[in-house]
């Protein structure tokens, strides 16, 4: 009778860690679709109409010299992945040819569009990562946005609506440059003048559009304050979960590493043709994963 008795408080004591197991995976993809609807609501369409200006803008630099221009990139305006510069790596991709140093025998094979639809179509690491994840959140799937994305994503353009307008302005010229690279038509001499032309545009542009807006005085503060709202309409059983979100992810990185260079490297053989440098791959990953979870261990303390 005792032993039952203390079966009894044992199952009580395990039953909001057990509601935790079985139903917060879905209290966080909850919390991330409404974090990124305030900010998108509020935000995001600013930060949306200053990118289609800008690629307008490119778009005419490109008709100027008879090129074609690349497409409006499928960003909600928004908040940057985690990602830094690669200086110390082997790049897949150099000048818009395949790098023989990542994938040995590629011979000056170019990379092209329908090459990068095929490994996006793919993204076989994220379902890798998602596997992972429902292990510790058994209802988890990604949110509305396919990325999760956390404080640090959201904040780290700027402080300001200069900073986040800048932020767009570079994106697009880099876009830029890489689709000069790979472009079919556009001559050395064109894409030379494309260059200088966004260049001059985007040094003249005013940043207006996002400097007006009232709530992009400090992206910090704002940050916080949705995410506040967010957490208030979750399970208070779930709070712990979605805080800490960010480390199961970068727990899943590195406990499924090896099995994510696997997808990789069979993506980009199928789509690409050719097996990549493995040593090059892990490398890049690594690099990738610390990149990731430095910036999840940021996100932590944004708020305090």
């Amino acid at each position: 009778m005792v032993v039952h008795q203390l079966l009894v408080k044992i199952a009580f004591i395990l039953l909001p860690i057990a509601y935790v197991k079985s139903q917060c995976g879905s209290d966080v993809v909850k919390y991330l679709d409404c974090v990124d609807e305030k900010y998108t609501t509020t935000l995001g369409l600013k930060i949306q109409d200053a990118l289609k200006e800008a690629h307008e803008t490119v778009s005419r630099c490109f008709a100027a010299n008879s090129c074609q221009a690349p497409p409006l990139p499928r960003q909600r305006g928004a908040p940057q992945s985690h990602r830094t510069k690669r200086s110390t790596l082997v790049e897949p991709v150099k000048h818009g040819v395949l790098n023989d140093e990542y994938f040995p025998g590629a011979n000056g094979k170019v990379f092209n569009e329908q090459m990068g639809i095929c490994l996006q179509k793919k993204n076989g690491e994220s379902k890798i990562v998602l596997q992972c994840l429902r292990r510790k959140l058994p209802e988890f799937e990604y949110p509305k946005s396919g990325l999760i994305l956390l404080a640090t994503d959201y904040v780290s353009g700027g402080t300001d609506g200069v900073s986040q307008q800048n932020m767009v302005y570079a994106g697009i010229a880099d876009l830029s440059k890489q689709y000069l690279e790979i472009s079919t038509t556009c001559t050395a001499e064109k894409a030379s003048s494309v260059r200088k032309c966004i260049s001059e545009a985007f040094g003249k542009r005013q940043s207006e559009p996002l400097g007006k807006v009232p709530e992009m005085g400090n992206m910090k503060a704002f940050w916080c304050k949705i995410s506040s709202e967010c957490l208030a309409k979750a399970n208070a059983a779930c709070a712990e979960s979605i805080k800490h979100l960010g480390s199961y992810t970068c727990e899943c990185l590195r406990t499924e590493k090896r099995s994510i260079i696997d997808r990789i490297a069979k993506d980009y053989e199928e789509c690409i043709g050719l097996k990549p440098n493995i040593s090059a791959l892990d490398n890049e990953l690594n690099h990738e994963i610390s990149t990731a979870c430095l910036s999840y261990e940021k996100s932590l303390k944004i708020c305090g």
